[in-house]
């Protein structure tokens, strides 16, 4: 399926609007926005797996602890102290693989209970294709924001 593929490298360039900020840029949420750049990651990861593999009703393959530190309505504000928040490497290894993965699952037909689904922005699913699709537009929508808070931290570095 050729949006597998696009979203292989839209998590290139989600990796590459990361890459070379120092730990504490990865982490600090600037003025006007809700997330920060760890976040985002960790947030598309979660996504993908909710939206295919949890609505499908296969097993996710991320730690359960990442829904509640990354699902929609979450905010790293909200993230306690003691949490074991994933690092940037390991949710950075996370995206490229779970891309593979997806693609993998997929081929070997795995998806076919799907379970119809309404999403925040009026899309229904009603497929694995549909939301694999979905996904795709979802991340593109993080691309901006990752764009914009790029732009946001080195303007107030």
């Amino acid at each position: 399926m050729k949006t597998i593929d696009m979203l292989q490298t839209t998590r290139r360039l989600v990796v590459g609007l990361s890459q070379g900020l120092p730990p504490e840029e990865l982490v600090r949420i600037p003025t006007g926005f809700n997330n920060n750049v760890l976040w985002h990651l960790g947030h598309l990861a979660v996504t993908q797996q909710l939206l295919c593999y949890q609505m499908a009703g296969v097993p996710m393959v991320i730690d359960d602890a990442w829904v509640g530190l990354f699902r929609k309505g979450t905010s790293p504000r909200d993230w306690a102290a003691d949490a074991s928040i994933p690092d940037y490497d390991e949710i950075v290894a996370q995206l490229h693989g779970l891309a593979t993965r997806l693609r993998e699952d997929y081929d070997a037909g795995l998806f076919t209970g799907y379970k119809p689904y309404g999403t925040s922005a009026g899309v229904q699913l009603d497929s694995i294709e549909d939301a694999i699709v979905f996904n795709s537009f979802h991340e593109g929508i993080h691309v901006g924001y990752l764009m914009a808070l790029r732009r946001a931290l080195s303007a107030s570095a």
